[in-house]
């Protein structure tokens, strides 16, 4: 019995020890799409560039990150999420989860899978 009350004593003090250090999770970025119609019909003036994203992909935080600092004077941004809109994925050739699409004039000219930062950019 002493060795059991032992037992739950150090456990409880490393659930304590455990909550006091954990880290609090980090908020999600929130990016807004400048563009939400379809992709081939796009008639802006500027750059488009189209987020393939899943929120479980483990590398989306940081594309995400990146994204949010956007300079929208210069570029338009979409968002395709490849879990609810597969076939878009399938239809625009991704196969790797974030990729950046670079559309200019309506044609595909980059194409940026993980992308971290902006200095990836054409």
């Amino acid at each position: 019995m002493k060795y059991a009350l032992i037992a739950i004593a150090i456990l409880a003090a490393a659930g304590v020890a455990w909550y006091l250090t954990r880290k609090p999770p980090s908020p999600m970025i929130v990016i807004r799409p400048t563009y939400d119609g379809p992709i081939s019909q796009y008639q802006g003036g500027k750059t488009l560039l189209v987020a393939v994203y899943a929120p479980w992909a483990s590398v989306w935080r940081a594309t995400s990150e990146a994204l949010a600092g956007v300079d929208h004077s210069r570029y338009d941004l979409a968002m395709i999420d490849a879990d609810r809109d597969r076939q878009a994925v399938r239809d625009l050739g991704v196969e790797i989860i974030p990729t950046v699409l670079v559309f200019r004039e309506g044609k595909e000219i980059a194409r940026l899978p993980n992308m971290m930062s902006l200095d990836q950019l054409p």
